[in-house]
Order: C-alpha cells, then structure tokens, then sequence
C-alpha cells in the first residue's frame, strides 16, 4: 500500500513576523527562513501562571522599606545633635546601624526584584552519589516575562576545613567542576528553562567536619545571646563542610546562588563519606 504524502503547513514565525511556506517535498519548515528561530520554539505555549506579583505583594519589598526607614531614623539623630543627646546612644553605634540597615535595605529590594521577575527557580541535585559515577544536577527558571542578558552556571565545589596553628581551623574551598550554562542569553516569558550539568562524584579525601569548628561554633553561640548577628557565624561555621552544588543565576548586573548539598561515599575495604 502506497503511503500518502505529507502535506505542508504554512505558518508565522512569532520572532520576526515571517510568512514561511512549505518545505521541502510538502513537509512544512522547521525552522524560520528569514530569522532561523526553530518552529517548535515559537509554537511552544506560555504555561498558565498567574500575573506577575506587584511590589506590594512581595514580602521583601516592605522589609526593604523597614529597614530603609530604620536608616532614615539612624540618620536623622546623627544629623540632630540634641535628639542624639536626647536618645543616649553613641555615634558610632549610629554610623554602624545606618550602614547595617542600608545594607539590609538593599539585599530586600533587589530579592524583591527577583521575585517579581520568577516564578519558579529550582535546582535539583541527587541526596547522594558514589565515587567515581556521574550524577546530573538540575536547574529550572520559570520568568514572568522575557530576559535578556540571563547568564547561568553550575559548579560542584569542595568546602573543607584545614587546621591552623594560629587560628585552630580554618575554612577553605575549591572548584571542582564548572560549566557555563548560558551566557548573556535571552530566556522566554512564562515557559521554563532547564539547564542539566552532569558531575563526576569525586573521591571524599577532604576533611567535611572538624571538632575544632563545632568547639568554635559554641562559643559563638554563647556570645550570640548578646549579639544576635554571631549566630550568623556559627551557622555558616557548622554548615561550610561538604560537596556543593552551586547555580550561579545573574540577569543583568543581579546576581544569585543556590546551594544543594551532595553526599559522596566509597565502599571498598572501608567506607569513606564525605
């Protein structure tokens, strides 16, 4: 039985607003004939998602105003001498708090920007490996609306504490694999983007915990009874050890990490985890 011939579809390219005809023996092009946009990219549909979220609906907005108005106050006692008498508190605590709260101001805004700008930013890495396989770890971004200049990379770094003479212990890092995703791209409005990078699970040879640093992280606790920001420390002190999985997300001159911890282990004559 002789099969039918398949019949061509005129369609418009959404990119640049050609007319593309038929292809070759009646099958319809796959990619556009003037901008070389593929079909199936302009034909994909937008997922349904809500609208965007205005600035008032994101959380970190309004804490960027709290803290831009804990600056303005920092600022106006510094600026009035008697109500610094008044308020009993050092001008160098002053200076440091409206530093502080600007800081804290800046990080909530540009956070709220990015809010606004994805719906969805994911990265999915494996609980666990064994030396020497391959592993993918997984990025999804899921914008709002269309971006342009979106770089991404993925990277497996190697966080691990050496010991110090001087200082007891010191915490250290190293790249072990990196690769450049994307670089100054575009990423369409309302449809995810998925980036995968596979990794070789390296060998645990590095020290991932050390008795020193948890003895350290105490005493920070201790002292973060009084002030609060050392719990900071001590957390980032407990937490620094291990194989990590960085997406390193920039839209512009915005930047953001994600982290996602992977547990390595070799099973030979002994058993190594790292």
């Amino acid at each position: 039985m002789a099969a039918a011939a398949p019949t061509g579809v005129a369609w418009e390219c959404a990119a640049c607003g050609h007319h593309n005809g038929r292809g070759r023996e009646g099958i319809s092009a796959l990619v556009c004939e003037a901008c070389g946009v593929a079909k199936r990219y302009v034909g994909d549909p937008a997922l349904d998602l809500p609208s965007a979220p205005t600035s008032s609906e994101v959380p970190s907005f309004w804490y960027g105003v709290g803290w831009l108005l804990a600056a303005a106050v920092g600022g106006a006692l510094l600026l009035a001498p008697t109500l610094l008498d008044l308020s009993g508190m050092g001008r160098n605590f002053l200076l440091i708090e409206v530093g502080a709260s600007l800081y804290a101001a800046a990080s909530s805004f540009l956070n709220a920007i990015w809010e606004r700008w994805f719906n969805q930013v994911e990265l999915v890495v494996p609980a666990n490996a064994a030396t020497g396989k391959q592993f993918t770890a997984t990025l999804t971004l899921v914008p709002y609306r269309a971006l342009g200049r979106v770089s991404v990379r993925l990277k497996l770094i190697d966080r691990f504490y050496e010991r110090d003479g001087k200082s007891g212990v010191k915490t250290l890092s190293r790249v072990l694999a990196s690769y450049t995703m994307l670089g100054s791209g575009d990423l369409r409005a309302r449809r995810a983007a998925s980036f995968e990078a596979g990794f070789i699970t390296p060998f645990p040879a590095t020290k991932h915990t050390d008795v020193m640093a948890e003895m350290t992280a105490d005493v920070l606790d201790v002292v973060a009874r009084f002030v609060p920001a050392v719990g900071w420390n001590a957390d980032n002190l407990r937490q620094h050890g291990g194989y990590i999985v960085e997406a390193e997300m920039r839209v512009g001159i915005i930047r953001r990490r994600l982290h996602k911890r992977l547990l390595a282990y070799h099973l030979g004559e002994q058993i190594y985890v790292g």
